[in-house]
């Protein structure tokens, strides 16, 4: 319709408009718009022709942005699939990929050590395992990694048992570091204890949040803590000879923090 085609120039019969600048349609009644009066028959005969026109021009409008964001759609579409590609293949020639692999688990240990603790756990652990195949060979055949027990006395034994038999196997020759949480004498962490004293001489570090009782399983098991250095002693009853005497056993102890704890120190 020629009252709704874009001017290609200047355009001094509707107004100063910049080339193909869009430009609405002349009103038959400006007047009408601005008042309430009421329109002849004529000007009701116009006013319907405008508005006809008008919205055949807006189903073309209509048309044409569907099209442009079918093709915005079109073109997002391949943009994403070329950063895909880009990616992809940065990847193959970043640095990482050429750092030998006793940089690489060097870089897994100290990542881990600088996180919270439970992340060294074997479900923690599984998300260096899944990365690709050449990280989970190094994780696997990295003992330092491993070398963090933390036992959940509250699982399956049979499951938590294999667990922590798993964790050793993986982390020797790797020096340990213990942490063992038991409110009451159970069976169950006297199974995982007794596991874990198999590899006594590598604790290194140990955490302990147990019944007093538990003492006296470390003071009689007869193993040997040749390299512990550091322990923390959590106590809600007061100490016993037994814990004084697990104290005896550690020749290489320089760092001890106690809470709630009233030394009984047996005769020499």
């Amino acid at each position: 319709m020629s009252s709704l085609t874009k001017c290609s120039g200047a355009c001094p019969e509707h107004c100063d408009v910049a080339p193909n600048e869009f430009q609405l349609p002349p009103s038959p009644c400006p007047d009408l718009l601005v008042t309430n009066s009421v329109p002849s028959d004529y000007q009701t005969n116009e006013i319907h022709k405008v508005i006809l026109d008008a919205k055949a021009e807006i189903f073309v409008l209509d048309d044409e942005i569907a099209g442009v964001r079918r093709a915005l759609d079109r073109l997002e579409l391949q943009r994403a699939k070329l950063e895909d590609f880009v990616k992809a293949h940065r990847g193959v020639v970043s640095t990482v990929r050429r750092l030998p692999s006793e940089i690489l688990g060097e870089i897994f240990t100290h990542y881990l050590d600088a996180s919270d603790s439970r992340a060294h756990s074997p479900e923690a652990l599984s998300h260096l395992l899944g990365v690709c195949n050449q990280w989970r060979a190094i994780t696997l055949a990295s003992p330092p990694l491993w070398r963090h027990i933390f036992p959940d006395i509250w699982e399956e034994l049979s499951r938590e048992m294999q667990k922590t038999s798993l964790q050793l196997q993986r982390s020797a020759p790797a020096v340990l570091s213990i942490r063992l949480e038991a409110a009451k004498y159970q069976m169950n962490t006297v199974n995982i204890m007794d596991l874990l004293l198999t590899e006594s001489r590598r604790w290194h570090s140990l955490f302990l949040d147990v019944h007093p009782s538990y003492h006296t399983h470390l003071a009689t098991s007869r193993a040997q803590f040749p390299i512990l250095e550091k322990l923390t002693l959590v106590l809600g009853d007061p100490s016993t000879e037994d814990t004084a005497l697990f104290f005896r056993s550690l020749p290489a102890l320089t760092d001890l923090h106690q809470e709630n704890t009233t030394m009984v120190i047996p005769p020499d």
